[in-house]
């Protein structure tokens, strides 16, 4: 009898945990659908101005710093101005997404690499994870609303869908240039450029 009660107390767990991690995912997915939905009801209401993209980073940043329980090993490397011309709010939520999805698909050691360099035709923002990487055939469609692939066992349908679907809606909107380096089992380097202030203003 205290065998099959530990054993009705495990499958209740297990049900529970499994609940919860079903309510989070339902509410990431809410959350990412209103996030779009505002998104594209404001995309005439881009407000820019001037602020330093490496404090947006480590501003980010800190919020995963034990994200899910686990702690995220970030290395953080900045060079020149990294002061760009953009709407504040909306570029953090870029950055958020990219560090969101480098760490789904991430590996056991959980480390992240942010870059934000200056170069000469804007300030390039890069988040790589060494984790599972992108098959080439993938590479062009992860930036669409709800992909997610799952059926290569190369990336599992880890999260909403629509976080990448969201950078690309935010970056089209600058008319900022980004994509992804990727390789298969060494992980991705996901990136976007910048306007520099003088560049606007000029």
């Amino acid at each position: 009898h205290v065998r099959s009660r530990r054993q009705r107390q495990m499958c209740i767990r297990d049900s529970l945990n499994t609940i919860i991690s079903e309510a989070d995912n339902l509410t990431n997915f809410v959350n990412d659908l209103l996030d779009l939905s505002k998104i594209e009801s404001e995309l005439d209401e881009i407000k820019r101005i001037e602020f330093d993209l490496s404090e947006i980073v480590e501003k980010v940043a800190k919020r995963f710093q034990f994200f899910r329980g686990s702690p995220i090993n970030f290395e953080i490397f900045t060079h020149g101005d990294t002061r760009i011309f953009a709407d504040k709010s909306k570029i953090e939520q870029v950055v958020y997404n990219f560090i969101n999805n480098a760490i789904n698909y991430s590996k056991e050691d959980n480390k992240i690499i942010l870059k934000v360099i200056e170069e000469e035709d804007g300030v390039i923002f890069h988040c790589i994870d060494h984790g599972i990487g992108i098959a080439d055939k993938d590479i062009n469609d992860i930036w669409d609303r709800f992909y997610r692939v799952s059926n290569n066992h190369t990336r599992p349908a880890v999260g909403t869908g629509l976080g990448l679907y969201i950078v690309k809606t935010i970056l089209n909107i600058h008319k900022f240039k980004f994509g992804v380096n990727s390789k298969l089992g060494e992980g991705s380097d996901f990136f976007f450029i910048a306007d520099k202030p003088k560049k606007i203003n000029n």
